[in-house]
């Protein structure tokens, strides 16, 4: 039996879910959180981030405790998908340049007009590269010492993996794929690094962009230190491989519920539980409905011969009184 732990970062939630192999929910957490204005443009810190990522991971667990009495050691895999698009920039040490770009941000006007003429392809603004570009037209001064650009998404990964990588679906929110190799166009990362080359960055485009990945791919493992970040009690195990789910989502196949069984047995049990009470509520409506008909009709006889209560009609306190 194979358990998945799914973490959504969305624009309002971040919602961990955790899944069996027939993709039932078997416990789930999340936590609010919203963008806020850093220097007139929309962004979440980083302190935000992974407080809103261990807390929505922790209730999901807590749930897994409470409800089968297993602290949840180990997953089958993980799965991070976000809100796609944005601009993370850090320099070669690790470290963030600028606050976090999100999608929301329309500052990047400019160079979506010039990007997209460029490649004759529509380069929307919330795409990274044109965030990367805008950063660029505006002499931003953190633009020369850029080591590597990514998404929510892929810092995410990023941090849990030592992988810099991307599933194909997020990545094609952060520069044109080529649908024939699956993997950033290159002859527009040439024309990119062209039209930048006067201002002579050390860098060029496609080294300091993540990874492509497509379904299937290996993506890296849950480290030791990307355990321990994502589970503060530190009950969480590191895990063995990564790779992306086909849509956004790189799942991490790790050693992250022990006791599968155990577990997929308390969720059957549960479910088979649900069923039965499902059916005894059923039984006793049709049992209630049965009488409330046969004190209805005796009723309507007593009132046709005159005698009885005329002034009373069958209540919910009849039905309440009813065995069950």
């Amino acid at each position: 039996v194979c358990s998945s732990d799914l973490i959504e970062f969305g624009s309002t939630r971040i919602k961990a879910v955790l899944i069996d192999d027939a993709y039932h929910t078997i416990a789930a957490g999340d936590y609010e959180w919203a963008s806020h204005l850093e220097d007139g443009l929309w962004s979440y810190t980083q302190e935000e981030i992974w407080k809103g990522l261990q807390t929505a991971y922790a209730r999901m667990a807590g749930d897994v405790e409470t409800a089968y009495g297993e602290r949840l050691t180990h997953v089958g895999h993980i799965g991070f998908s976000a809100m796609m698009h944005g601009y993370l920039a850090f320099d070669k040490s690790g470290e963030l340049l600028v606050p976090f770009r999100t999608w929301q941000n329309t500052n990047t006007h400019e160079a979506h007009e010039k990007l997209s003429e460029l490649f004759q392809y529509n380069i929307p603004e919330r795409w990274s590269v044109a965030h990367l570009y805008q950063a660029v037209l505006n002499h931003e001064e953190h633009v020369s010492k850029v080591d590597y650009i990514t998404t929510l998404a892929g810092y995410v990964h990023w941090k849990l993996t030592g992988q810099k990588v991307l599933g194909v679906g997020e990545a094609s929110g952060a520069f044109p794929i080529d649908l024939k190799t699956s993997a950033f166009d290159t002859r527009m990362i040439g024309q990119f690094d062209a039209k930048v080359a006067p201002m002579n960055f050390p860098w060029k485009l496609g080294e300091v962009l993540p990874r492509v990945m497509v379904a299937g791919e290996k993506g890296g493992e849950l480290t030791v230190e990307g355990a321990k970040l994502l589970d503060v009690s530190g009950q969480l195990g590191a895990g063995v491989t990564a790779k992306d789910g086909g849509d956004g989502l790189a799942e991490t196949d790790a050693a992250v519920i022990g006791r599968h069984e155990t577990v997929r047995e308390d969720v059957e049990a549960h479910r088979a539980q649900s069923l039965l009470r499902e059916a005894q509520q059923q039984q006793v409506l049709e049992d209630a409905a049965a009488q409330c008909g046969r004190r209805q009709a005796r009723f309507l006889a007593d009132s046709q011969a005159g005698t009885g209560d005329h002034s009373r009609q069958v209540t919910m306190e009849d039905i309440g009184q009813l065995p069950r």
